[in-house]
């Protein structure tokens, strides 16, 4: 039925590739001696498994068969862990005070505090998060909140088969805590509210094509049960067998399965979010698959500092499309540990979830829009819109420009408008925003006062009703650290908050 919405919605209509595989075709292969592991109305197709070497003679000669490959052959190998690279430092938790712990600073670079503020905090939303494995996610305390809440909607696995999913890898709980972890004081995440369906797609041990047809699979199913957004935290670009390799030539958006997929799925009309890779300081450089789709939200990475992290992989695409599309803090981004605290952790990995859960609170705010053109709002509302490159994409999305920007052409929008307005970020650096919706046109006047009363800074300004407006103030830059009162005349209500100026970026 959420499929169903989520589809109406955006006007997108059934397709022959919503229709499941002929059920004749799947019998005649387990008859022949196939068992079958993926099944994909997508593409039409089967991932199957055989230890009968001779049975190619029958898939050569079968009607319905219209093409095979080798996907997956057992050697023994055991690859390297593929996440090793993403570094966990366990780290004080009590340098912070904030409710928000030392999880801050990686919303408020991208302005989400704005829109937790507003009370978007991805209520309604589906994400699903495809993944390695959710280690201990039924068990830890920064989830508590999310399974006592019911908002844990379910778990498959895709490469086992089955619903158990906590274990095999710590990756998808780190993944998942930048998004909905719940440790006040310590961490909270980007999307607090959301749903969540948990996929185990990506096999460890192993790299090989047959992930990339789990990933499509988990796609299909998230596609299925309604959901809004895909978080993926996986890329592919080099195999276990050299002969799967891809080739930066195949980064084109439609050459692999896994990118063809994410395509499909956006054109369902999910949010697809997709980590670049950290390829960057590597012999590869560039995003893997799927970022490079077409239709595929790709995150690169930056630092605490806002400049690009030397792992996150370059762009463009082969075929040209400026990739990553945007990036977020994925260096020292704070996330859930598994011994109940907080670590930092090194990779786009944790930046792609921290875009992921924004988006499903901005488009929380306004369902009318479809995925395209959320992504589309956010690119342009990003850092370095008018000069996008290879490194980081649109740049730094500015989540608080993107929502007033979607606002703009939508007189009648589904949220509840603020009673009071709103103050982001705070604490400050010395720039901060007043974000209004008054119910008719007025005369404001911002006042910024010392604790000793003095009179900092003041604006006025005239705002325009049934709209948010966002009154920039740039003035504090040079004031010294400490508290300042915010206070604002000629609002429908009366309005005074503290605002802390904290050291200069």
């Amino acid at each position: 039925e959420k499929a169903l919405l989520r589809r109406s919605r955006q006007n997108i209509q059934i397709k022959e590739n919503d229709l499941p595989v002929s059920a004749p075709y799947l019998d005649s292969l387990k008859q022949h001696g196939f068992t079958l592991i993926n099944r994909s109305k997508w593409f039409n197709a089967v991932t199957a498994r055989t230890n009968d070497s001779t049975l190619v003679n029958y898939l050569t000669n079968a009607s319905f068969v219209a093409g095979f490959e080798l996907v997956k052959k057992s050697t023994g190998k055991i690859s390297l862990n593929k996440f090793a690279n993403e570094e966990l430092f366990e780290i004080d938790p009590n340098t912070w005070k904030d409710v928000y712990g030392r999880s801050f600073h990686q919303l408020q670079m991208v302005t989400g505090e704005a829109l937790h503020n507003l009370g978007f905090k991805g209520q309604g939303m589906t994400i699903a998060v495809l993944d390695a494995g959710f280690l201990k996610v039924d068990q830890l305390e920064a989830f508590k909140e999310l399974r006592n809440s019911g908002r844990l909607l379910g778990t498959r696995d895709f490469v086992d088969g089955g619903k158990f999913v906590y274990d095999y890898s710590t990756h998808g709980a780190s993944v998942l805590s930048v998004m909905t972890a719940n440790l006040q004081g310590k961490i909270i995440g980007t999307a607090p509210k959301a749903n969540y369906w948990l996929l185990r797609t990506e096999e460890v041990a192993h790299e090989t094509l047959i992930e990339e047809d789990n990933w499509v699979s988990g796609a299909e199913f998230a596609d299925s049960v309604g959901a809004d957004i895909i978080n993926s935290s996986l890329g592919y670009t080099t195999f276990d067998d050299p002969a799967q390799n891809h080739t930066y030539q195949d980064m084109d958006g439609n050459s692999t399965r896994i990118s063809i997929g994410a395509d499909i799925a956006a054109s369902k009309g999910i949010l697809v979010v997709n980590s670049a890779g950290n390829s960057g300081n590597g012999s590869w450089r560039y995003i893997g698959a799927p970022a490079d789709g077409d239709s595929v939200f790709a995150i690169g990475a930056v630092d605490s500092l806002e400049q690009k992290a030397g792992f996150s992989s370059f762009g463009p695409s082969s075929d040209g499309n400026i990739k990553p599309n945007v990036a977020g803090m994925g260096q020292q981004t704070i996330l859930a540990n598994q011994s109940g605290s907080i670590s930092q952790g090194n990779g786009t990995s944790f930046s792609s979830p921290l875009i992921a859960g924004m988006m499903a609170c901005l488009w929380q705010a306004n369902l009318t829009k479809t995925n395209m053109e959320v992504i589309g709002v956010v690119q342009k509302t990003a850092s370095q819109a008018q000069n996008p490159d290879d490194s980081i994409g649109y740049g730094i999305p500015d989540f608080s420009k993107a929502f007033i920007e979607l606002m703009k052409d939508n007189t009648t929008p589904i949220y509840s408008k603020p009673n009071l307005p709103i103050l982001y970020p705070n604490p400050t650096s010395g720039q901060f925003n007043v974000m209004v919706f008054p119910e008719n046109e007025q005369n404001i006047t911002v006042q910024v006062f010392n604790l000793a009363g003095q009179l900092m800074v003041k604006k006025e300004q005239c705002l325009i009703g049934g709209f948010f407006n966002n009154i920039s103030i740039s003035d504090l830059s040079s004031a010294v650290t400490g508290v300042y009162v915010v206070r604002i005349l000629g609002f429908e209500k009366e309005f005074e908050e503290r605002l802390l100026k904290i050291g200069v970026k």
